[in-house]
């Protein structure tokens, strides 16, 4: 029966297609790593004897940022010129203290790796010697030799590994192990004995272990668990130790709760590698072996936890469990799911590592002489370009992994969503965590004026979190539609998250640069409605004006519907492809969706438009009946009838994507953007038309802020309304077909 599982679950999907979940956790693994030791070295130089005479200075050159009020300055942008003029002056002054620093965060997070490259390289002949292995020749057993060989030709392994054993060790196991270019697959005296016994079971162990190889996994498990030795060995222990020294036991407890917080994170991280590289390497000896029941017979064999204690300190083991194994096994699509705590895990390793890799990258540009404007840019985008390809990376491509799994069974891609609320909710995980936190409020009162200072910002981080991987699950779900009738996914999901990881960044630069300017001007005592009205104005004169805006806001769109134009190249029979292992006998269809509806949307969002410049022309008649001229050309109220028809625009833009995605069946969110896109044009027009009509002349600057203040601007009420509608007119059409299967299911019953 357990030889009959591959015919009774066909056809698998396969996970090799997309990079695994190995390599996933293998950069959160670095990630990890990088950010906590960074954390650390940077606690270590506040607190270290050689460095608390440069401290101390430092904090004197603090004078610029303190003079600093909001009040003192006529607008929003003459006080951000201070800000920066302010931060050149701090550089100035502390250059040496900031030379000094840089270069020992620098030289500690590179002790680190070092450490690990070169316990990653020693190794494999650690392990020779403390097991006693010995290469296996052709004396010894001669047809287990032949028989190697001959796996490793079925197994069309370029560089076959070297075979090694210990004959006294009369236990029944297997390890592939090594360093590049130089792999060794150790036997044990009793597996060798058990392929004279029971050759299946021997077949499929050596298989799996053939498979490591074949996955490429070796180099990254081995500098795994080299990476997290390292981490203990060069900063860890001497933070433990540095803890004697300070005398202030609170200050040590709010140092020390974070530090084991990030020990603990790195630790699981380790181990859900190595628990990862099982399952695959598992799923590949199937692929050769043709059938799980062998496979499936030796992980009934190994020990299980006993109790739900041992379940629950799973994590803590760097092997799986049996049954999730023998579960996997039959069905790889469960390797194609992205967790809600992959997703927290890489929020807390972002948002420990992004300040200081920020504030690293600030103070080296800025002490080579780089202008300001351009120094503040370098310290955001850089930071915001790195970890959102880390992110989107990560977890944008396992949105797109489980997206295809969802479509194979002809279901909606649920959990994207999910996963962003996850990331959202490890960034406010991880400022808690972080240094500013853990040095610059080491009390409960400033920890509390912190995380109300943050709270708005970290709301809004978490709901686009969720908008966002869910924007990635729909861009997925158009493309993978082209990608099933193409030899390989690869080029499709990299453009598409390439496309993702430039939204992230700049939706993080523009995220950060709102929070930090108005945390700065809380700090400092300013009223919040002075605060709010200083935000409001970046915002519509700076930041909805930027054409990176403008860019990314179309892209939201465009990126899924430009599937559309290969609509013709959609293949219902897929086959035997790069999308299922076992297809090679049977035709395999991907459940058929619903058409894109692009014209349609375009048709919504032309007649909205024009529908605004019908209102228009009707104001400009009535105008004249209602308001004496006189009142009519002053200043203000001009002022206020501009402000009033882009509000009516953007009022007006919230309706065509709501009808537009409550119509549209699939995709809605999305069309529902294109259409108030292409509203936006058509009322951008019409404004123009009767500024030129009023006698007013119009050049590049008026034409570009007004559209920006249409489109850009509107996309303020546009994103949650289209969010929203689309949301409800999902949730009605699922009620109304579940109610249809009842009623059938109640008719044949009947």
């Amino acid at each position: 029966m357990a030889q009959n599982i591959q015919a009774a679950r066909s056809p698998r999907l396969n996970p090799f297609a997309f990079p695994s979940d190995t390599d996933f956790r293998f950069v959160l693994l670095i990630v990890s790593v990088l950010g906590s030791s960074l954390f650390i070295f940077q606690v270590l130089a506040v607190i270290a004897p050689f460095l608390r005479q440069q401290v101390q200075a430092s904090l004197r050159c603090d004078v610029a940022f303190q003079a600093i009020n909001p009040t003192n300055y006529v607008d929003i942008f003459a006080y951000r010129d201070a800000l920066l003029a302010a931060q050149n002056v701090y550089i100035q002054c502390n250059a040496s203290y900031l030379r000094l620093l840089s270069a020992w965060l620098i030289v500690g997070v590179t002790l680190v790796l070092v450490v690990a490259v070169v316990l990653y390289w020693i190794f494999p002949s650690w392990k020779l010697w403390r097991d006693k292995l010995v290469p296996l020749s052709s004396e010894d057993a001669p047809e287990v030799v032949a028989y190697l060989a001959d796996l490793c030709h079925e197994t069309a392994l370029t560089s076959p590994p070297q075979f090694v054993w210990n004959p006294l060790n009369l236990t029944s196991s297997a390890l592939a192990f090594g360093r590049f270019k130089r792999y060794y697959v150790a036997l044990s005296g009793g597996l060798v004995t058990q392929f004279y016994t029971d050759q299946p079971a021997f077949r499929a162990i050596m298989l799996h272990e053939l498979a490591h190889l074949r996955n490429a996994d070796i180099n990254k498990t081995y500098f795994t668990v080299a990476i997290w030795r390292a981490f203990v060995i060069v900063a860890l222990l001497p933070f433990a130790v540095s803890l004697i020294y300070l005398g202030s036991f609170p200050f040590a407890f709010n140092l020390g709760w974070r530090i084991l917080a990030l020990t603990v994170l790195v630790y699981l991280t380790r181990n859900s590698v190595l628990r990862a590289r099982e399952y695959y390497a598992d799923v590949r000896a199937t692929i050769w072996d043709g059938a799980t029941g062998s496979l499936d017979r030796v992980l009934k064999a190994l020990q299980r936890p006993r109790g739900g204690w041992q379940r629950i300190m799973q994590p803590l083991h760097v092997h799986p469990d049996p049954d999730r194994r023998s579960q996997i096994l039959a069905e790889p699509h469960r390797l194609f799911r992205m967790g809600f705590w992959e997703a927290f895990g890489v929020g807390i390793a972002v948002e420990v590592a992004f300040p200081n890799i920020q504030t690293l990258t600030g103070r080296l540009t800025l002490l080579v002489g780089t202008q300001r404007i351009a120094g503040l840019v370098v310290e955001i985008l850089v930071p915001a370009l790195i970890f959102a390809t880390l992110v989107v990376g990560v977890l944008g491509l396992g949105t797109w992994r489980a997206t295809f799994a969802a479509m194979t069974r002809g279901e909606a891609s649920s959990g994207a969503g999910r996963i962003g609320f996850g990331l959202g909710l490890g960034f406010i995980a991880g400022m808690f965590l972080s240094l500013g936190n853990a040095i610059d409020v080491p009390n409960s009162a400033g920890t509390f004026n912190q995380f109300v200072y943050n709270l708005p910002w970290n709301v809004l981080l978490l709901v686009s979190m969720v908008f966002f991987f869910r924007w990635i699950a729909a861009g997925a779900s158009a493309w993978l539609e082209i990608a099933a009738s193409r030899r390989s996914p690869r080029l499709i999901y990299i453009v598409g998250l390439a496309i993702a990881s430039g939204v992230l960044a700049v939706w993080l630069v523009y995220i950060i640069g709102f929070s930090d300017l108005s945390r700065t001007e809380l700090q400092q005592s300013t009223s919040l409605s002075t605060v709010l009205s200083d935000l409001a104005n970046l915002l519509f004169f700076d930041t909805l004006q930027q054409p990176i805006t403008f860019l990314v806001l179309i892209s939201l769109w465009a990126f899924p519907l430009a599937a559309w134009f290969w609509r013709g190249r959609v293949a219902a029979a897929v086959g035997s492809s790069w999308a299922f292992m076992d297809s090679s006998s049977q035709r395999v269809t991907l459940p058929h969706q619903e058409p894109f509806r692009p014209l349609r949307a375009m048709l919504i969002g032309v007649g909205g438009g024009l529908l605004y410049c019908a209102l228009l022309l009707l104001i400009r008649i009535l105008l004249p009946l209602v308001i004496p001229e006189a009142i009519r050309n002053m200043d203000q109220v001009q002022q206020m009838l501009g402000i009033g028809r882009l509000v009516l625009a953007g009022l007006l833009g919230a309706v065509i994507a709501a009808i537009a995605a409550g119509w549209v069946k699939r995709l809605g969110l999305i069309h529902g953007l294109f259409a108030a896109f292409f509203g936006g044009w058509v009322m951008t027009e019409g404004i123009l038309f009767f500024i030129v009509l009023s006698g007013g002349t119009i050049d590049f600057l008026t034409i570009w802020t007004i559209l920006c203040f249409v489109i850009n601007g509107g996309a303020l009420l546009v994103l949650p309304t289209a969010l929203g509608v689309s949301a409800l007119a999902e949730w009605i059409r699922h009620v109304l077909r579940e109610d249809a299967k009842h009623d059938v299911t109640t008719s044949s019953t009947a």
